[in-house]
C-alpha cells in the first residue's frame, strides 16, 4: 500500500487568517435597515387595513340602503 499523501501547506497557520469584523457603522447600518423595513411593513398593514375598512363600510352602506 503507497504512503498516504500529506496536505499541502503554505506555512500560515490558520489563526493569522484575518476576517473582517464587524463595524459599528456597519452595525447602525443594518440596524436603520431594520427599522426602516419595520416601518414600511408597519405602514403598509394600517393603509390596508384603512382601505379593508372603508370597502366594508361602504358595502355594509349600500346593503343597509338597499333594505
Amino acid at each position: 500500500m503507497p504512503p498516504k499523501k500529506k496536505a499541502k501547506t503554505d506555512g500560515t497557520p490558520s489563526l493569522l487568517i484575518r476576517r473582517p469584523i464587524a463595524t459599528n457603522s456597519r452595525i447602525r447600518q443594518d440596524e436603520i435597515l431594520k427599522k426602516d423595513l419595520y416601518l414600511s411593513f408597519v405602514t403598509n398593514a394600517l393603509q390596508l387595513k384603512l382601505t379593508v375598512s372603508s370597502i366594508v363600510h361602504s358595502l355594509f352602506h349600500e346593503i343597509k340602503c338597499a333594505l
